[in-house]
């Protein structure tokens, strides 16, 4: 089964191309080995021989790969963009996370007194939930409106 296609954004296609042709220090059209190691390093990590192995064969990877060990602009694309999606399905896990750590349910949502109290007691901040979350019904907040409010490019799920 093919991997899904993730789409960037005219702002991240930009900033991906500018980062592969960064990283092409030779001006091959590749990125190989070495160049991706001192990507790596350059960015503070240390990564082992094993590990810039994978990364590159993670980039290659799927049916547009063509396994020669360097990464070309099209493998290096999808993988950007597979990484971004990596990185927001993170951060929509994280806050789907923190809405059940403050009791919130799907079915029942936040109390809203929950989120006041937490956030006066741990950082000393007086908020109107319903004026920042656009909520104005009851004593609960939605897991819709929460997300809406802290992942506001997303689309939201429930």
């Amino acid at each position: 089964m093919p991997s899904p296609v993730h789409k960037l954004s005219n702002e991240q296609l930009i900033c991906a191309k500018k980062a592969f042709f960064d990283m092409d220090r030779d001006f091959s059209g590749f990125i190989d080995r070495e160049e991706l190691t001192m990507m790596m390093r350059a960015l503070g990590q240390n990564p082992s021989d094993d590990e810039i192995g994978e990364m590159i064969a993670e980039a290659e990877g799927g049916s547009d790969g063509d396994g020669d060990g360097k990464i070309n602009l099209r493998e290096f694309l999808k993988w950007y963009a597979t990484q971004l999606q990596k990185s927001n399905d993170t951060t929509t896990d994280d806050v789907k996370d923190t809405f059940k750590a403050l009791g919130g349910t799907a079915e029942e949502g936040m109390p809203k007194d929950a989120l006041k109290n937490m956030l006066l007691a741990d950082f000393d901040l007086e908020i109107d939930v319903d004026d920042v979350f656009g909520s104005t019904q009851g004593t609960h907040l939605s897991q819709t409106e929460f997300e809406a409010m802290m992942l506001p490019d997303a689309q939201t799920e429930n």
